[in-house]
């Protein structure tokens, strides 16, 4: 029995990663090339690798009342991710960033031990490892982003400052490493690393509680999570099911079966889309990521830690706020003997 769907769905989208969307989408769905009145010809708009512009075709969708499920690469500023979130809501329109990360083996049970208010273990310490090849293909703002939304989705609470430092390939080029700390006025220290030049590809998350380390990673070809520590207790785990005990006294080993993510994302949007279910919606998550984010790239400018902005602005504000410079700041202990540095404020 097939489980097609009759929504009808188009794709944007170049090169193979988005031909691995596309194949997904047939599978499921009615797929149909991009109309050019959105409104009333399609029901959904995958926005795939190698799309144009994905935030102005996503706020286009929305308009006209069409879900979106965004899984280009994640390059959005705040204030444009605030847009698309909030527009999705005035519209009562699903939208979507995927995450590639909740399919990963043994996150979902992390998760269940770490997250909300009362987590079965409060972490006191919470590190995360993205190492990836520069192949060119990738940039470090895509692996930043999502280390940042694994942060999110673990953890209860809003950072209030990012504090980064910024390893680039010469003088003046690209960012190739990046090392983030947030901190959170109550809430575990979060240190993130992120880096695009490295000769192999791995991640990993160790979270700290106080008798318990637990990591996860993929670099063991069986166990993807293990918990140590907490002396002869025994923990029971219905899913994933727990794997042989590892090498060290009083560790726990969980393995899940594989997912393909692109299968997963399109079944879990399609099937919340003909059912009108929002509740898959994250874009509130994703736009706390982006004012994570640019908070880190002004602190590897600034060498200071920096505030997260809260962007407030309306559904037609994508950008932040213009700029007024205005010269002297006033002298300090820092800056005496010397010209005094610029003030700028926001208009």
């Amino acid at each position: 029995m097939s489980d097609r769907c009759s929504l009808r769905v188009a794709l944007l989208g170049e090169g193979d990663q988005a031909e691995r969307w596309t194949s997904a989408l047939r599978e499921r769905a009615d797929l149909r090339p991009l109309p050019q009145q959105l409104a009333g010809e399609i029901d959904a708009l995958v926005l795939a690798p190698g799309v144009s512009d994905p935030f102005t075709r996503a706020k286009e969708a929305l308009l006209a009342r069409v879900s979106v499920l965004y899984a280009a690469p994640f390059t959005l500023n705040p204030w444009q991710a605030a847009t698309l979130n909030e527009l999705s809501r005035r519209q009562e329109r699903l939208l979507r960033f995927v995450e590639p990360f909740q399919y990963r083996p043994g996150f979902a049970f992390l998760r269940r031990l770490l997250a909300g208010r009362e987590p079965f273990w409060r972490p006191v310490y919470l590190r995360t490892l993205c190492l990836a090849q520069h192949d060119g293909l990738v940039r470090i703002d895509e692996l930043a982003t999502e280390e940042l939304a694994i942060c999110e989705a673990l953890l209860d609470g809003e950072p209030r400052y990012v504090t980064a430092a910024a390893g680039r390939r010469d003088e003046v080029g690209d960012v190739c490493a990046a090392f983030l700390i947030l901190q959170y006025s109550e809430g575990p220290l979060v240190q993130c690393t992120v880096s695009l030049a490295e000769a192999t590809s791995a991640r990993q998350v160790v979270a700290v509680t106080a008798d318990r380390t637990m990591i996860l990673d993929d670099l063991g070809p069986v166990a993807s999570l293990r918990i140590v520590g907490g002396g002869e207790q025994d923990f029971s785990v219905e899913a994933p099911a727990a794997a042989p005990s590892g090498e060290g006294r009083g560790e726990r080993m969980v393995a899940a079966a594989g997912h393909d993510f692109v299968v997963e994302e399109v079944n879990r949007f399609l099937s919340a889309v003909a059912a009108a279910d929002r509740s898959p919606a994250n874009g509130d998550r994703w736009a706390r990521v982006a004012a994570l984010w640019w908070a880190a790239r002004q602190s590897m400018s600034f060498e200071e830690p920096i505030e997260v902005p809260r962007p407030v602005f309306g559904w037609a504000e994508a950008e932040p706020p213009r700029l007024r410079v205005i010269e002297g700041g006033g002298r300090t202990a820092r800056t005496a003997g010397r010209r005094p540095p610029l003030a700028v404020v926001a208009r």
